[in-house]
Formats: structure tokens, sequence, C-alpha cells
């Protein structure tokens, strides 16, 4: 079964196409993101367009049209983290978006379509007053969203995908390409000896040849990290020369 045909049959908390396009997006720019639900279910554009706040992406693929939604807040904090490097604890008052979020959402948005497909790109901001049905037409959708949040959890948003209910079938060249890319995506593995936290300013008196004291830190205790995340547990040893990591069971 190809993906788009998976997108539109599968249950929604089967449904791994979005979700992991979404965590692709979020670690290529750092974002500590999580997926807490999917969803899925028929709306008509201008249903779509009720979200106040959110930014609607037209978007034009090989074998027709949709539409990609960015939740209101997920919008500010990506904004925040390109203006301030970090996204704030607290939610963002609500607002209208811009051409400007667009172009500072732009990098979360290119790197969430690379991993759909190279068949999806851009085909406006709809911020110009145009109907989105003037683009998808006045058929019923099929929007598949993800509810996700990140500041350690104090915050949550929604990242949805929405294609008219007659592209259903016909779209395998697409899927497939999308399928081949959210599988051949890389995922950078890190193995982490020991974790500490320090103040800013000692941080900032930090020289070459200090010693930093690493009080629990064992060999037997290796972290293995993927997108800023726990995935495993390991001992540090040694295979040909060279160091290497034990995967521990469980």
């Amino acid at each position: 079964m190809t993906v788009l045909r998976k997108l539109t049959a599968r249950r929604p908390e089967e449904d791994g196409v979005l979700r992991d396009a979404v965590m692709q997006a979020a670690q290529a720019l750092r974002l500590d993101l999580r997926i807490d639900a999917a969803a899925c279910r028929d709306i008509s554009a201008e249903e779509l367009e009720t979200g106040e706040g959110d930014l609607l992406i037209p978007l034009r693929g090989p074998t027709g049209a949709g539409a990609l939604r960015l939740g209101q807040d997920l919008v500010a904090a990506l904004v925040e983290l390109r203006i301030k490097g970090r996204c704030a604890a607290q939610p963002a008052p609500g607002r209208t978006p811009t051409r400007t979020d667009v172009l500072l959402a732009s990098d979360f948005i290119a790197a969430l379509l690379e991993g759909m497909g190279e068949g999806a790109a851009h085909a406006g901001d709809h911020l110009d007053g145009v109907p989105l049905s003037a683009h998808l037409g006045t058929g019923r959708l099929q929007l598949r969203q993800v509810t996700v949040s990140f500041a350690g959890g104090a915050r949550s948003s929604e990242v949805g995908i929405a294609l008219p209910e007659g592209t259903r079938a016909g779209q395998e060249d697409f899927a497939e390409r999308l399928s081949a890319r959210v599988l051949d995506s890389d995922v950078p593995l890190t193995a982490v000896l020991h974790r500490m936290t320090l103040p800013l300013s000692a941080v900032l008196r930090l020289e070459r040849d200090q010693v930093l004291p690493l009080s629990d830190a064992g060999t037997d205790r290796i972290g293995l990290d993927a997108g800023g995340r726990t995935v495993g547990q390991g001992q540090l040893g040694q295979q040909r020369g060279m160091r290497a990591v034990r995967l521990a069971g469980g």
C-alpha cells in the first residue's frame, strides 16, 4: 500500500507519515517537539479557513492540490526560535499571521515538505485574501492532523495536511517517493557519557584546561540519543581499535 493511500485509508492512530515528517522538520530546527495525538476528518475549504491565527500554505503536487495548516502557537514558536534562538515557556498571544511569519517559518515548512516527498511544493501563502476554495475547489477535503507539544509540554498546537477526497487514488508515484524519502532520512545518533547543568555565569567562565567533574558518569551507562531524546542505553568499549557502544537489551 502506498503512503498517500495510507494517509487516507489507515486509522489515525496508525498513521505515521505526517508524524515522521513533522518530527524530521522539528529535529532539523532543533525544536524539542512531541507528537501527542493524530486524527483524521472530512472538512470543507471554508471550514479549514476558520482556525483563527492558523497559517495556511496551499500546496501543489504532480497529481493535484492540497494545503498545509500550521497552528497559531506553533507558528509563534517557530518565529521565536528564529529571532531569539529558543521558544518561550508560555503560549504567545493570538494574532493574524503575516508574510514575515511565513518567512521565519519557512525552514520548518521546507523541511516538512521535504520529509513528505519531492512532489509537494508551495503554491502561495494564502495571505492575499483569495479563498482557499479557489485553490482546492469546493469539494470535501480529508484533513490529516497531528497535535504536538513543545516547550517542555507547556505549549501545544497542530500540524495538518488537507487533500481533496478525489485524490485518494492515482497518486502512487508521488506516494512512493514520499515513502522512500521518509524511510531514507538520516537520524543522527549521539552517545552521551554524562549530562550536567551549570549557571550561565559558570558557562561563560569556562576556559581551556579547566576540569569538569562527572560525578555519576560510568562507561557502563552510556545514553544513546536521537533527535534530543534518549532512545537506548549501552556500555562503552572497543571494537577493532575504535571506541564502540554495545547496546543494552530491553
